[in-house]
């Protein structure tokens, strides 16, 4: 019996792949450009957006110059809160003649997520045609809001109300301008009114979470954010109910939220952070110092991370390491007195102690009612043998906090080593008397 040739064999095989192939493809080979659009558009309205973004930029691929397929992708890329993506393929669609106003609102938007409320505001003044319905004047308070314009921010959400009382985004806007302003009475009242509508308003439970961490009742924002968290299993509730039970020092549930985001987004520096901040909880210096060099390594001004290494670095008898990260805190935040008590008993540690009054003695001009701080001022020229400066500064701690203890031992010790016993010992008599 004669065997098949090998190379004939091999070359039919080879020519049925091509062939099956081909077929296979064919579909999309000869579907057109309208049919893709239509089938864009369905899953667009279903909330299936990568499938619409696929079927946009296979458009877009076999016809460049689609000014529908771009303005639709941009639209998708805005809900999906790709800020660049959509502002680039709005700006394209612009410019192949797209006029529609909703597209200068949705670029708006895209300027917002790509945090230019700059170039959002100069478009909308741009535009005098935008409708001045609920939507745009809302999204113009928006853009005040992130502008800092406080006043023009609350006329438009309130405007954008009295057009239409159920518009909730100009409500979320008011609650946000509340929450930035401090004026948590305000944000309770909107909060209120939100829920009243929805009690499960997955935004208005963030809100009231995130009010209750302003008031600091961090048990309320756990409730609130696990509400939440159960309409919805989001990353931004889960790093807010962390930080929430790390305001209660519970680090246990604090890491379980942690590791769950983590388990999404591996690299997520505030992830590290809150990690960090949980292991100097726990008390485990090398691992926040490991977490926070990490942050700071990537995002060198994440000024948070900065202030907890100076601390954890002061811990571990590291106090150059605290130094410098402090005093990069501080031009950020000159005003921060707890890192200029670490900073200062840092100098101290090394010997330095002109330069930890100075820091002190710089905390002290803009609060100069702490009685801790006023205090260390006092023990800082007693070492330097300035007993009379010391003297000045305990006295004025004792005001500012009488009966404390350590301040009338500090008194009692200044006045030995001044040479004035007699008052030394009557006042340390005075404080086993009343002790």
């Amino acid at each position: 019996m004669k065997l098949p040739n090998k190379s004939l064999t091999l070359r039919f095989l080879i020519l049925w792949v091509l062939i099956s192939a081909l077929f296979i493809s064919g579909c999309n080979l000869f579907t057109s450009n309208e049919e893709r659009f239509r089938k864009a558009i369905k899953h667009q309205e279903k909330g299936e957006l990568s499938a619409a973004t696929i079927e946009f930029k296979n458009i877009i691929k076999s016809d460049p110059e689609h000014a529908q397929a771009r303005w639709q992708l941009g639209k998708t890329y805005l809900e999906m809160n790709d800020g660049l993506s959509a502002k680039k393929e709005l700006l394209r669609a612009r410019s192949l003649g797209i006029s529609d106003t909703a597209l200068v609102a949705a670029l708006a938007k895209a300027y917002l997520l790509t945090t230019e409320p700059e170039e959002a505001l100069r478009l909308l003044d741009e535009t005098p045609s935008l409708p001045k319905d609920a939507e745009n004047l809302s999204l113009r308070g928006e853009v005040e809001l992130a502008l800092g314009h406080t006043k023009a921010a609350k006329q438009n959400f309130q405007s954008s109300l009295a057009a239409d009382p159920a518009y909730i985004r100009a409500r979320y806007g008011l609650i946000r301008l509340a929450l930035s302003e401090k004026s948590n009475t305000e944000a309770a009242q909107q909060i209120a009114k939100v829920l009243e509508v929805d009690e499960n308003d997955f935004q208005g439970l963030i809100y009231q979470a995130e009010m209750e961490l302003n008031k600091g009742n961090p048990q309320a924002a756990i409730t609130a954010y696990s509400q939440a968290l159960k309409s919805s299993d989001n990353t931004f509730v889960r790093i807010g109910l962390a930080r929430a039970y790390l305001a209660v020092s519970n680090t246990v549930e604090a890491d379980k939220q942690l590791e769950a985001v983590a388990e999404k987004v591996p690299n997520n520096l505030v992830v590290r952070y809150l990690k960090a901040v949980s292991a100097h909880q726990r008390s485990d210096l090398s691992t926040a110092k490991s977490l926070l060099l990490e942050v700071v390594g990537k995002a060198p001004e994440h000024y948070p991370s900065l202030l907890l290494l100076g601390s954890v670095h002061f811990n571990l008898a590291e106090y150059e390491q605290a130094i410098n990260n402090l005093v990069r805190y501080l031009a950020h935040d000159e005003t921060h007195v707890r890192a200029k008590k670490v900073l200062a008993q840092s100098y101290v540690k090394l010997g330095d102690l002109d330069r930890a009054i100075e820091r002190l003695e710089s905390a002290a001009d803009t609060t100069p009612n702490d009685p801790e701080l006023i205090m260390m001022l006092g023990n800082l020229y007693t070492g330097k043998g300035d007993y009379a400066t010391g003297q000045s500064y305990y006295d004025k701690a004792m005001k500012l906090a009488p009966g404390v203890k350590e301040i009338e031992t500090r008194m009692a010790l200044n006045r030995w080593a001044s040479g004035d016993h007699d008052q030394a010992i009557a006042e340390l008599n005075k404080r086993v008397a009343t002790s």
